[in-house]
């Protein structure tokens, strides 16, 4: 795409409203990519790598738990770990490698890192800044990534040719009006047009490079593809969620 390629773009979840609302999508260059990262330090965005957040949930666990409990959980969780993170280098060369994690194992280690969060407050403070990265990186591609709009109930402020963050923040309210007025369920529309703003900075400028979209995340998802056995550590597991702290 060439930079002065532009998108016209409406949210699916609007498209019957009336008027619906246009969004105009510039093409992302190293500028709006080196816009996008000033915002994120001007708006304090801060995030963790996910060795980062284990070693913090094992040092919530040494300091809460006796040696006892750390000795039987720290091991499982490493071995569930190790399998995740196996798994994600062969799903480079499969794609379509399917998750085989034996559900009590599974749900057992998410109680036992829940757990952990909820008694230790610098594991849950890591946590709340990668949500809270998320959420800020999301309006900061929207401050980019938008040239112009129409159809919402919001002045466009700019900061030289970009929207200001506060604009782009707006826009979530906005749009929620419009989807209480069309029926919508809130945030939909919101999710659509960050949605398309990422693509369209990350995704389809680097399909030639095959790589995609940084996106912060601290633990392994329910449904994601990994590997992990062994009934001595289904036992463990399954009592980590019960154990409590010393």
């Amino acid at each position: 795409m060439e930079a002065s390629d532009t998108l016209t773009f409406t949210p699916d979840a609007l498209k019957g409203a009336s008027p619906a609302p246009t969004f105009t999508l510039r093409t992302a260059t190293t500028r709006e990519k080196r816009m996008w990262r000033r915002l994120l330090i001007e708006e304090g965005a801060r995030t963790h790598t996910i060795e980062a957040i284990r070693e913090e949930m094992v040092r919530g666990l040494q300091a809460e738990w006796d040696a006892a409990t750390c000795g039987q959980h720290i091991p499982m969780l490493r071995e569930y770990w190790a399998a995740f993170d196996e798994h994600a280098l062969q799903r480079k060369d499969d794609p379509d490698l399917k998750w085989e994690c034996d559900p009590i194992i599974e749900e057992a280690v998410h109680q036992l890192e829940q757990q952990v969060q909820r008694g230790w407050r610098p594991l849950a403070k890591m946590r709340a800044d990668n949500l809270e990265y998320g959420d800020i990186a999301a309006v900061a591609q929207i401050a980019v990534m938008i040239d112009t709009f129409s159809g919402i109930e919001l002045e466009a402020e700019r900061d030289g040719k970009y929207l200001t963050f506060d604009t782009a923040e707006g826009m979530r309210e906005a749009l929620g009006v419009l989807e209480l007025r069309a029926g919508s369920k809130p945030g939909t529309a919101f999710q659509e047009l960050y949605s398309e703003c990422a693509l369209r900075m990350f995704l389809r400028a680097s399909t030639e490079k095959n790589s995609a979209s940084p996106s912060p995340s601290d633990t392994p998802p329910l449904n994601s593809n990994a590997t992990a056995r062994g009934t001595s550590t289904a036992s463990k597991a399954k009592s980590a969620a019960k154990t409590s702290k010393r």
